[in-house]
């Protein structure tokens, strides 16, 4: 059994963890872990190992459980971060953006905002408004690593977004529906199309992590249809383009990988998913199988996925 292949399936990964599960308590020692890094690693160092465990033993028990294992297969402690290009907006500024933009638009569950009227914007930046105060509590409510780095950009941004320059730029627009890529450009004077596309991506990037996690949420609450099948109403060109950000490597599945470095999941909440979605066990989970959650039977998702993209063809 190949402990390095990216599309090990959830059923592989209990055997192996079983395997070295030797007291059968749902944790493998560090001894055992070192044996199975060896193997993906061959000529590991000491040094090494010892890097990994700090790495991979979140709570600090000294133990290795489940998810922290699977944490592992997918990734390489060791390796150096990849270098990406410096942008000069950062990704906190871009989600205190998105979420403006969002609440702005009276965004809903799972929708997403392309245009917004000039006239709804113009009312949307009054400081003391209900929008920018709907985007503070928004931003308090955060939790973890991403509520730490956005609370530092937190004042700069709503000054940013709540100042006259910004507001009179408006103003002067002729266009009466403004889309996401005027309006970042306004609050971001001289942004290099480097920095828009970035943003632009963190957009879509932030409005699927969201999606993901409320399908989660969705599931967790267990609602079932007539027949006793979980069904989440969510519409189905939504579901799609979710699928399609989250599907980086674009071959048709989310792994599991995908749905924790792509969809923000931590590593149990996305082996519950895949648990509920990967029907044929083979560690990917397909456009088909993720619809069959939300609308139920093969029948409903052919007819759904034939309606979408015949709107699509009609565009």
């Amino acid at each position: 059994m190949d402990l390095g292949d990216p599309l090990m399936s959830v059923k592989k990964m209990r055997e192996v963890f079983r395997k070295y599960d030797t007291d059968k308590d749902g944790t493998i020692s560090r001894q055992n872990l070192e044996e199975i890094l060896r193997k993906l690693v061959p000529g590991i160092s000491q040094l090494d190992l010892d890097l990994v465990f700090r790495k991979i033993d979140k709570n600090f028990n000294n133990m290795v459980e489940y998810d922290e294992f699977v944490n592992l297969l997918f990734f390489d402690p060791t390796a150096p971060e990849p270098r990406t290009p410096a942008h000069h907006v950062t990704r906190e500024a871009s989600y205190i953006l998105y979420l403006f933009w969002q609440l702005a638009g009276g965004a809903k569950q799972f929708s997403q905002v392309p245009l917004i009227s000039r006239s709804e914007l113009l009312k949307s930046l009054q400081p003391r408004g209900p929008v920018i105060l709907a985007l503070r509590q928004r931003i308090h409510k955060l939790e973890g690593e991403i509520a730490e780095m956005t609370s530092k950009a937190e004042d700069k941004m709503l000054t940013r977004l709540t100042s006259n320059e910004v507001y009179r730029k408006l103003q002067a627009m002729k266009e009466e529906e403004i889309s996401q890529e005027i309006f970042i450009p306004v609050v971001f004077p001289g942004i290099k199309r480097f920095d828009l596309k970035f943003v632009l991506g963190c957009f879509r990037r932030f409005w699927a992590q969201e999606g993901l996690s409320n399908i989660l949420h969705l599931v967790s609450e267990e609602k079932k249809d007539p027949k006793g099948r979980l069904k989440v109403e969510i519409p189905v060109v939504d579901l799609k383009n979710v699928f399609d950000v989250l599907d980086e490597d674009d071959d048709g599945t989310i792994s599991i990988k995908e749905m924790v470095q792509q969809g923000a999941l931590e590593v149990k909440d996305a082996l519950y998913l895949s648990e509920l979605l990967d029907k044929g066990q083979d560690g990917e989970v397909s456009l088909a199988e993720l619809m069959n959650l939300v609308v139920g039977t093969s029948g409903e998702v052919s007819e759904s996925l034939k309606g979408l993209f015949a709107a699509r063809m009609a565009a």
